[in-house]
């Protein structure tokens, strides 16, 4: 419990310090030379590549593997990550209305509306695909085929994040702040559950299922 109230914090802080430094300007060199570095070498295949990519962190995909969790799959779990979903959709919406970053003067292959900061995709590609990681951890008992899967899941974070700033939508930082509230969001609802849990006599932590006797 501790440990995890730690962790919320210490992404709580970094989120903070990287939006304080963002909104004084002060990563603007952060974000031009991570911008240059992923797109030195651009090309139809990675043109297409990120465009397909990007769709794994939009609200429909984001839904309907929500759905499948809360219907077929793990329904306790379900909730869990239709909550964090929940929280962080809200979030980046609000922050989005407040700071009202424009989205970069970079050359945009694709169209997209609102205002930049922090990344929407980015944060819903975390919130899910994290969960998602969360569960594997929990779940799979074999090493190997949990660590495909880990393996697999970061990868499809980090290039939803990449998508973002190649098609030209988001600033690096917009990214790297969306995944650092994501992950507050995900271990903080995490540690409620499991508080609630100790309250209401479950045993398992979090992912307890039978009530003491």
């Amino acid at each position: 419990m501790k440990k995890n109230i730690s962790l919320t914090l210490l992404f709580l802080l970094l989120f903070l310090v990287f939006m304080y430094l963002t909104l004084t300007n002060k990563l603007n060199g952060f974000d031009k030379n991570i911008y240059e570095f992923i797109t030195k070498k651009p090309s139809i295949f990675l043109d297409n590549y990120f465009k397909v990519l990007t769709n794994l962190g939009n609200f429909i995909v984001i839904i309907i593997i929500m759905i499948i969790f809360l219907i077929i799959l793990d329904k306790q779990n379900g909730i869990k990550l239709a909550i964090v979903l929940l929280s962080s959709q809200i979030l980046n919406r609000v922050l989005k209305e407040i700071i009202k970053r424009p989205r970069p003067n970079y050359y945009h292959l694709i169209k997209e509306k609102g205002f930049s900061f922090p990344s929407g995709h980015s944060m819903a590609a975390m919130a899910l695909y994290g969960f998602l990681i969360y569960i594997v951890i929990s779940k799979i008992k074999n090493k190997y085929l949990k660590t495909i899967f880990i393996i697999l899941l970061v990868y499809i974070i980090l290039t939803i994040g990449i998508s973002r700033i190649y098609l030209g939508v988001h600033y690096p930082s917009d990214v790297l702040c969306g995944y650092l509230l994501s992950l507050t969001i995900i271990i903080g609802i995490l540690t409620l559950f499991d508080k609630y849990m100790k309250k209401t006599n479950y045993s398992g932590g979090v992912y307890g299922k039978t009530k003491k006797k």
